[in-house]
């Protein structure tokens, strides 16, 4: 099988933002800062009442704090996401951003072959650490942070064959 891969600027961020909210490490952190206004909040609530306040005094505090907490856990996601727009866009201001916007990639029997203008990579299929896909990309991970970008817009009516192959030649299957 053979692709002709046009990536976007906005496929690359989608990788971004995908990579950010689904690697382990991550997620750890991820989970930690949705939750730190929250925790900072008890913290500053067990000293009011350590130090002596009454709860008259402590109730519209909490009530803040708890908003505050709310307004954080829900926003962060939004937050986090704009922070990586923020910063391809700054990174695109010093030079080019580290992706092909187009190639060729082939599926052949043993092996992944992408041919740009310029260059040509050849992955083994053993090479591909982890399979994930979103609404719109499914995403060859071939190390920590790095992936071959396959917009499900090229892929055509080829999906699910694809998705096929790579399950029977990687042995992995496709995360979400």
């Amino acid at each position: 099988m053979k692709f002709d891969i046009h990536l976007t600027e906005e496929d690359y961020i989608a990788f971004n933002i995908f990579h950010r909210f689904h690697s382990p490490r991550s997620r750890k952190y991820f989970l930690f800062f949705r939750f730190l206004w929250f925790i900072v909040s008890i913290l500053f609530l067990i000293v009011l009442l350590i130090t002596g306040a009454k709860p008259s005094q402590i109730w519209p505090e909490a009530v803040v704090l708890l908003g505050l907490s709310a307004f954080s856990y829900f926003r962060y996601p939004g937050s986090v996401k704009q922070g990586i727009r923020r910063q391809i866009e700054k990174t695109k201001t010093e030079g080019k951003l580290p992706y092909d916007a187009e190639q060729t990639i082939e599926f052949s029997d043993s092996q992944i072959i992408g041919i740009t203008d310029h260059s040509e990579n050849r992955w083994q299929y053993s090479d591909i650490v982890k399979i994930c896909a979103d609404e719109e990309h499914v995403f060859l991970y071939t190390g920590a942070v790095q992936a071959i970008i396959l917009p499900l817009r090229c892929l055509g009516e080829e999906k699910d064959a694809l998705l096929s192959l790579l399950r029977d030649k990687t042995g992995k299957d496709i995360a979400k």
